[in-house]
């Protein structure tokens, strides 16, 4: 089972991100408050499949 996020880009500093919504860190606790990245495998338009 995959669940869909809508992704926004934002600019962080001379950078360029992609901001992952609430939803996401309140489904996937393992990523909540940690420092790093997370590789997209598979983004379509403005959405995340995990």
């Amino acid at each position: 089972m995959s669940n869909s996020y809508s992704i926004c880009l934002t600019k962080i500093g001379n950078s360029a991100a992609f901001r992952l919504p609430t939803e996401f860190y309140q489904e996937h606790l393992q990523f909540a408050d940690v420092e790093g990245w997370t590789e997209v495998n598979k983004l379509a338009q403005s959405n995340l499949t995990v």
